[in-house]
């Protein structure tokens, strides 16, 4: 999450999509921090993709990314 929206105290949610190469589209916030920072996020992830005949074939995953300012159990809250 963004540090400015960290000390404002804001959560939010992005919903990221990916279609092969292509990178998140859809979004519940204005915020550009926050998309570039879910965009960020989903450039890490890894897919395995549907295989037929032995090929990758083409598909979409839409992924909600939450912005949450509730520390995890044990952690800095800066994870």
């Amino acid at each position: 999450m963004p540090d400015r929206h960290r000390r404002h105290g804001r959560d939010t949610r992005h919903l990221a999509g990916r279609h092969k190469a292509a990178y998140p589209k859809h979004s519940t916030t204005t915020s550009a921090d926050l998309i570039a920072a879910a965009s960020d996020a989903a450039r890490q992830w890894h897919f395995n993709p549907q295989m037929k005949g032995g090929k990758p074939i083409d598909g979409y995953a839409r992924v909600p990314v939450k912005f949450d300012l509730t520390p995890l159990p044990g952690g800095t809250g800066k994870d």
